[in-house]
Formats: C-alpha cells, structure tokens, sequence
C-alpha cells in the first residue's frame, strides 16, 4: 500500500471497511517530546484520500484483529480501536511513530534481509505500480501526491534504473 510508514501507525480500525475493502486515510500521528501525541488532519487536501487495499492484506488485517482481540481480553487491555497499540496505557494508547520503524528495523535484521527504511516499502509499491503500466492519476491518487509530477519527481530515479536493467537484458538477449 502507498502508505507513509510511521504514519501508519495512527490508523484505527473505523478506518477499514472490510467489506469494501477500504482504508480512509483522515489523520496523521506526531509525536512531540513534552508534549505527547498529536493526532491532527493530514499535510495537504489530496492526503486526505481513499485506497482499495488488496485480497490478501485484507485476509491479514482480519487475522491480526482476531489475534489482537484475544490478547487484549486475555490480558485486560484498553480497547484503543487502533491497529497498532501500545498496551501500557500511556499517551492514549497510540505508539509513537518510530516504534513501527524501529520494529521494522529489528525485524529486517533478524531475518537477514538487507537493511532498507520502513518508509522503503512505500517506495516499493508506488514503483510496482508504475512498471505495471497503472494510470499515472491512479498512481497520485493512491500516494497522496497532487500531481503526477510530483510522483514523477520522486520515482523517476527508479524509472532511469529500471531502464539500464532494460537495456543489460537486451544485451543478454542478443549474446
């Protein structure tokens, strides 16, 4: 999904519709030493948006909020109606921002994976969507962004490598 990585952690679960398969996306989460969590309205208008979200992230959204259920009753939890929780009680029960990050993090170096920014995977889909050809609109749309320039701008560098693979698998074509 294309969505901001620690920003997702402010996501409740009114915000899926698991029959439509839709996430509306209405608020973003800061974390501000001193002061706490700040939940407050997205940066811009077009961040303000909706996205289908596909067959098997809904199949695991549903799974996690069954598993999340049950730990909840089992160890007496406050019901936070969020996707992500911090159970301790503290600053309303919403993770600071970073804690996804730095799960991601910890989870990537466990497994042996190459080290990459959770936000790295925004930047995975929005770049799988414009090699499959998607309506750049769609593609704009589904990132927040206001224009296709704006994307353009950011995945072109992408686009410029996927075209050197291009041209090397040309090469072995023709050896």
């Amino acid at each position: 999904m294309e969505l901001e990585g620690e920003k997702s952690v402010h996501y409740g679960w009114e915000d899926i519709n698991f029959e439509t398969k839709i996430l509306t996306i209405r608020r973003n989460v800061l974390y501000i030493p001193k002061v706490g969590i700040v939940e407050k309205a997205p940066k811009t208008e077009t961040s303000i948006r909706t996205l289908t979200m596909p067959d098997k992230l809904i199949s695991i959204l549903k799974e996690y909020k069954i598993w999340q259920d049950k730990e909840r009753l089992k160890y007496g939890y406050k019901n936070t109606g969020k996707l992500f929780t911090n159970w301790t009680g503290e600053d309303k029960n919403i993770l600071i921002p970073d804690t996804v990050s730095n799960w991601f993090s910890a989870f990537v170096s466990r497994n042996g994976f190459k080290q990459v920014h959770f936000h790295s995977l925004r930047h995975a889909n929005i770049s799988i969507l414009v090699s499959k050809g998607l309506d750049p609109k769609v593609i704009s749309k589904r990132a927040g962004h206001s224009s296709f320039d704006i994307t353009l701008e950011i995945y072109a560098k992408e686009e410029e490598e996927q075209d050197i693979i291009a041209a090397k698998r040309l090469d072995e074509a023709f050896a």
